[in-house]
């Protein structure tokens, strides 16, 4: 997951981002996706992120967060990440190496997307 490599290796992010259409929360740590969930638009996300942070826990990922990044594209949910987790939010746009990179290994493996509202930790 290309998104998730380009976190610091040293911190915890939780990370918002736009995938195939759907929108996508993921845990990160060590710069590795270690819980994602795919959501059906922005309009879900503040609703589904109680049940994606308590599964989250339950498998024994951390869920203290030193980072938050959200994808531009959704930016609405700036505000609401930011007041949710109280911490700032960092914005940023998939770059376009990063999109040459991810449509290589997508024809090498299968997506890590899952099924929509379950959660994979």
């Amino acid at each position: 997951m290309h998104v998730a490599a380009s976190c610091p290796k040293d911190k915890t992010v939780f990370l918002i981002y736009m995938e195939g259409g759907k929108v996508v929360g993921a845990i990160c740590e060590k710069a590795k996706a270690v819980c994602v969930q795919t959501m059906a638009g922005s309009g879900t996300v503040m609703s589904a992120l109680p049940q994606l942070l308590m599964s989250a826990e339950l498998q024994g990922v951390p869920t203290d967060f030193s980072l938050v990044r959200l994808d531009r594209a959704c930016g609405e949910l700036e505000i609401p990440l930011r007041e949710f987790f109280g911490m700032p939010v960092e914005l940023f746009s998939p770059g376009f190496a990063e999109f040459f990179r991810d449509a290589r290994l997508a024809q090498r493996s299968p997506p890590l997307l899952v099924a929509q509202g379950t959660p994979r930790c």
